[in-house]
């Protein structure tokens, strides 16, 4: 069964996606119409991804890196591109041993070639000030939060829900 045949349509509903699951929540966005549609530190379209992701389309060496090194270039190489996972390393941790080596293989190529054109109208886009692997300068977010990575849904996530409960007035 498919994400969007997950959702019930029958009444109405929000869509909320972080990082990659914002991408995918902006293409089910196109089939099911949400009431409104959240995506935090993400991308609405393709012209949002940094030059170095459509470098990869080039000189495609992810094809030739297993799953497993991925995993471990992972490890190596967040906590130096977003600055707060030396905060959270236990969480990031945790979050990459559970990460399964065959799903990072198969996003890689997902994101970078990436056709989307057009951001959804119905958007709320949440981003961070300070995120590296998707940087501002590609981005035209509605909210920036201020000194926030890619990883605000755990560094600020406090702010983040004042804010959706803000956004949409809701008590």
């Amino acid at each position: 069964m498919s994400l969007s045949e997950q959702i019930d349509t029958s009444k109405d509903f929000h869509l909320l996606g972080v990082s990659i699951g914002g991408m995918l929540a902006c293409e089910i966005a196109d089939q099911l119409h949400p009431q409104s549609l959240i995506i935090i530190s993400s991308a609405s379209s393709k012209f949002d991804l940094p030059r170095r992701y459509t470098m990869l389309q080039k000189f495609p060496i992810y094809e030739i890196v297993p799953g497993q090194v991925s995993k471990l270039g992972a490890y190596v190489l967040q906590p130096i591109v977003e600055y707060d996972r030396n905060d959270q390393k236990e969480l990031f941790r945790a979050m990459l041993k559970d990460k399964d080596p065959l799903f990072l293989k198969r996003t890689i190529p997902m994101i970078i070639n990436w056709e989307r054109e057009i951001s959804p109208k119905e958007l709320v886009q949440i981003h961070g000030e300070r995120d590296r692997t998707l940087p501002l300068r590609h981005l035209e977010p509605d909210y920036i939060i201020s000194d926030g990575s890619h990883m605000l849904t755990s560094t600020k996530a406090a702010l983040l829900k004042q804010l959706i409960l803000d956004v949409y007035q809701m008590p």
